[in-house]
C-alpha cells in the first residue's frame, strides 16, 4: 500500500508524465497555437494558486524539447552527461537542454541542441516574451550568430511564444530571415502551423535522420 508520502513526492513525475503522454498522443497536429494556449492556461492556473506565474519558465522549454524529442519516436535514449545533465542519444544524434557550448573564451547555454557526430548542427532558441524588444531580439541573434560561426552546418530556430508582428522586434525578426538561409524564426500565438513540422523543416530534421548515421 501506497502511503501518502510517497504519493507526495511522486507528484511532480506524474504530472510531468501526464503532460508528456499527451504531448506523444498528439505531438504531430498539435499547432503552434495549441502549444501557447498549453503554457498560458498552465500559467494562469498557477497565477490563481499563488498569485503570479512567476518561477516556472522552464515548462515552456520542456513543452518543446518533449515535441522534438517524440518527432524522433522510440529512437532516443538516455545518457547522463553529468550529475545534473543529460543527453538523449541514438547512434551519432544527440540533443539536449541548456548543454554547455564553448564560444571563444566562453561557454553558452543554448535551449535546445542537437549534435550530429560530435557537431554542433541545429539550435533551438525559446523566449516567451522579448520583454526588451529588438534588443533582446538583437541579442538572440547575435548569439545564434556567433555559434554559427563556430559551427558552420548550423540550424537555427528562434522559437518565441509571443511578440507583437507591428513592432520594431518583428521587423528585425524578418530582416535576418531573409538574409540568413541558416535562421529561421515562429511566434506561436495565433498560429495554426504544426509546430513538429515547423521544428522538421527548420532544423532539417528530416536530413539527419536519413543521412547515414555511424
Amino acid at each position: 500500500m501506497i502511503n501518502d508520502c510517497e504519493v507526495g513526492t511522486r507528484l511532480g513525475r506524474n504530472f510531468l508524465e501526464a503532460v508528456d503522454r499527451f504531448l506523444k498522443d498528439n505531438y504531430s497536429t498539435l499547432g503552434c497555437k495549441d502549444v501557447y494556449d498549453i503554457y498560458f492556461q498552465f500559467s494562469d492556473d498557477l497565477k490563481n494558486f499563488k498569485g503570479n506565474s512567476n518561477g516556472f519558465t522552464g515548462f515552456s522549454e520542456f513543452l518543446i524539447f518533449r515535441i522534438l524529442y517524440h518527432h524522433f519516436g522510440s529512437l532516443l535514449e538516455k545518457e547522463d552527461k553529468t550529475k545534473y545533465l543529460s543527453w538523449f542519444s541514438y547512434k551519432s544524434i544527440r540533443i539536449g537542454q541548456s548543454i554547455p557550448v564553448p564560444i571563444d573564451n566562453k561557454k553558452v547555454l543554448p535551449d535546445i541542441v542537437i549534435y550530429r557526430s560530435g557537431k554542433l548542427v541545429a539550435v533551438v532558441q525559446i523566449k516567451i516574451y522579448p520583454t526588451k524588444g529588438r534588443e533582446e531580439i538583437k541579442k538572440e541573434i547575435d548569439l545564434l550568430r556567433d555559434l554559427k560561426r563556430l559551427n558552420p552546418e548550423l540550424k537555427a530556430l528562434l522559437l518565441i511564444y509571443y511578440v507583437s508582428t507591428k513592432g520594431e522586434a518583428f521587423k528585425k525578426l524578418q530582416r535576418e530571415k531573409e538574409d540568413k538561409s541558416w535562421f529561421d524564426f515562429v511566434i506561436l500565438k495565433d498560429n495554426n502551423e504544426p509546430l513538429a513540422e515547423k521544428l522538421r523543416k527548420s532544423l532539417m530534421l528530416d536530413h539527419l535522420l536519413c543521412a547515414p548515421l555511424k
